[in-house]
């Protein structure tokens, strides 16, 4: 797709969020942060992974001092096809800032996932990628800067020049969208949307680096764009369908 026909889409999917026609009542991970001294609280979802919610319990206390926390392959072993979905799997990542806290997201589901760290949840398929992780902020608009700052630097570790257009942001300031469009190694484009959301009492956002390349679209991808649009409450199946 083109750059310009990816703008133009993306500013009306913002203008169809803006007036309230995006499904942003959906907050994915909301409340399922966990400590070592905590169970894990219900998900937003009606139908969430109850099994899941009691390995994640067992990993963290089991065998464990209070305080300890769960290491990749711990995480490892929680990844699994979210329940609801078909094409969508649930992870858990612990937060940086408190590392004894273990949130759960929604990724593109991968049947060869590797936990590559605790401090995020990154999965691929059907050309689409999702890296999940949490930041500090006061809004959904410093959040979004702070995600873009850190997506940027991965770029250019690549030596990889991108454009980043200005994030959107909604519902009082706790959720925000932002874009970069780039191409990759391969002179692939890539189109990415950097998405921030309110999560815990308001002082830290869920941000999410959801990657779209076309080059690697596949007759899957329309179904797991469908899934996605449920989860993160946009309508990127306007775009790439």
């Amino acid at each position: 797709m083109k750059k310009q026909t990816v703008l133009i889409l993306f500013m009306a999917m913002i203008m169809a969020s803006a007036c309230g026609n995006a499904k942003t009542e959906t907050r994915v991970g909301e409340t399922k942060s966990i400590t070592a001294e905590d169970e894990i609280s219900d998900g937003t979802k009606p139908n969430d992974v109850n099994e899941q919610d009691d390995i994640v319990e067992q990993n963290v206390s089991d065998d464990t001092e209070i305080g300890a926390v769960p290491d990749e392959n711990a995480l490892q072993q929680l990844y699994a096809k979210a329940q609801e979905y078909e094409y969508m799997a649930v992870g858990y990542y612990r937060d940086s800032d408190d590392p004894t806290a273990v949130w759960d997201g929604y990724v593109p589901f991968d049947e060869d996932y590797i936990q590559e760290s605790t401090e995020y949840l990154k999965s691929s398929a059907h050309g689409i990628s999702i890296r999940l992780y949490m930041v500090k902020a006061n809004n959904a608009t410093d959040a979004n800067a702070e995600c873009t700052r850190i997506y940027k630097e991965q770029l250019e570790e690549h030596g990889i020049d991108a454009e980043f257009y200005d994030a959107q942001s909604f519902d009082n300031d706790t959720l925000a969208l932002g874009l970069c469009i780039y191409q990759n190694e391969k002179d692939e484009a890539v189109s990415t949307f950097l998405y921030s959301d309110v999560r815990g009492y308001g002082d830290i956002y869920m941000c999410a680096e959801i990657e779209f390349n076309e080059a690697e679209f596949d007759d899957t991808t329309p179904a797991l764009v469908n899934e996605i649009d449920d989860v993160y409450g946009m309508t990127f199946s306007t775009m790439f369908q």
